[in-house]
C-alpha cells in the first residue's frame, strides 16, 4: 500500500510540474516572444523560416511555433525526447553512471507528462517525428547559408562555452539577408543568476557574486555589454531589452518588476558596488538585432557543451 501511495504522490507531483511548466511556456515564453516579434519585425510570422538555437530536450518552443510560422527547426547538443527513454538516460550516464541513467529516465517521464498536459491545454497533438530537429556537436551549424529568416533562443547564451563571436558569425551565416535574431538569456548578475534553488538564494542574496554561495558550473558569467560586443561584428540595429520573471520588458510594460529589490539592502549594495544596480535587479536580457549586410569576421571557433543541458 505504501508503494502505491508513493507512486500516486510522485505521479501527482509530475503532473503538477507539467501543468506549471506548460502554463509558463505558453503564457511567458511563447506569447511574449510572439508579442516581441510582432512589434520588432516587418514581416508576417507565417512567412518566416525559424531556427531555435538550443531548443532543449523537450523542444517546447519548436512545438509551440510549428503552426504559427512557415517552418521551424530545432538545434541542440542534447538528445531529443522523441528518441525514446534510453537516449537521454545514456547521455546522462556518461561520467555519472547509474545515478545519471536514472535521472535521464525520470526526465523522460517528465517530458511525457509535459506533452500530455500540452495536448490538454492546446488541443493539439504533436507529431514528434515530423518536427525538424538537429543535434549539434560544435563548430559550423549543420545548415546551408541563408537557410532562415529568424533565429530565436530561450535561456541559452549564459551556458555557451568560450567566446560568443563564433556563434554570432554562424547565426549570421545561416540567416538570409535582412534576417533577425531574438535571443533571451538569464542574467548571471541577478539575484537568481546562480541557477541554484531559490531558497538558498534567499538565505544568501547574491551570494554567488560574493563567494558565499555556489552557482551552476556551466554558466559563462558574460556581462550584457560583453554579449553586445560579441554580436556587434555580425549584427546591427541591436536592441538590448531587460525583462523580469514574466518576460515583461522594462520601459515597455508598466508591470515590469525589478528582481527581489527588497533584498538589496544598503549593506549588500555597498558590497556589490562594482556591479551596476541594473544588472543586480534584472532577471534577464533579450538581444534583438538584424544581420549586417557586410560579411562578419569570425573570431575563434564555435563549440558546444559536452553534457546535456535543460
Amino acid at each position: 500500500m505504501s508503494l502505491i501511495l508513493a507512486g500516486l504522490r510522485q505521479w501527482n507531483t509530475r503532473r503538477d510540474r507539467a501543468v506549471s511548466s506548460v502554463r509558463h511556456h505558453r503564457d511567458v515564453v511563447f506569447l511574449r516572444l510572439i508579442e516581441r516579434l510582432n512589434a520588432y519585425g516587418d514581416r508576417d510570422l507565417s512567412e518566416l523560416r525559424v531556427l531555435e538555437f538550443g531548443c532543449g530536450y523537450k523542444y517546447p518552443l519548436v512545438a509551440g511555433l510549428e503552426p504559427t510560422v512557415r517552418s521551424v527547426t530545432g538545434l541542440d547538443v542534447v538528445p531529443f525526447h522523441r528518441e525514446g527513454p534510453l537516449a537521454l538516460a545514456k547521455a546522462y550516464a556518461v561520467g555519472r553512471k547509474g545515478r545519471g541513467f536514472i535521472h535521464g529516465l525520470l526526465e523522460y517521464a517528465d517530458a511525457r507528462a509535459w506533452y500530455d498536459q500540452f495536448q490538454q491545454t492546446t488541443g493539439r497533438q504533436v507529431d514528434h517525428a515530423a518536427l525538424d530537429l538537429h543535434r549539434y556537436g560544435g563548430g559550423a551549424f549543420p545548415f546551408p547559408d541563408a537557410s532562415f529568416d529568424l533565429i530565436v533562443s530561450n535561456a541559452v547564451l549564459q551556458e555557451l562555452p568560450g567566446q560568443l563571436e563564433a556563434f554570432a558569425s554562424e547565426m549570421s551565416r545561416v540567416l538570409a539577408p535582412g534576417g533577425r535574431i531574438d535571443l533571451e538569456w538569464h542574467n548571471f548578475y541577478s539575484w537568481s543568476g546562480h541557477y541554484r534553488d531559490l531558497s538558498s538564494g534567499r538565505e544568501l542574496p547574491w551570494g554567488h557574486l560574493l563567494d558565499e554561495g555556489r552557482s551552476y558550473h556551466r554558466l559563462n558569467r558574460l556581462t550584457p555589454p560583453a554579449v553586445l560586443e560579441a554580436f556587434a561584428g555580425a549584427f546591427e540595429d541591436m536592441r538590448l531589452l531587460r525583462h523580469d520573471r514574466q518576460h515583461r520588458i522594462a520601459g515597455r510594460d508598466p508591470d515590469f518588476e525589478p528582481e527581489e529589490e527588497d533584498l538589496l539592502t544598503p549593506e549588500l549594495a555597498a558590497r556589490l558596488c562594482d556591479i551596476p544596480r541594473e544588472w543586480l535587479l534584472t532577471r534577464g536580457y533579450i538581444l534583438q538585432a538584424c544581420k549586417r549586410e557586410s560579411a562578419p569576421v569570425t573570431k575563434g571557433k564555435a563549440s558546444a557543451a559536452s553534457t546535456p543541458g535543460d
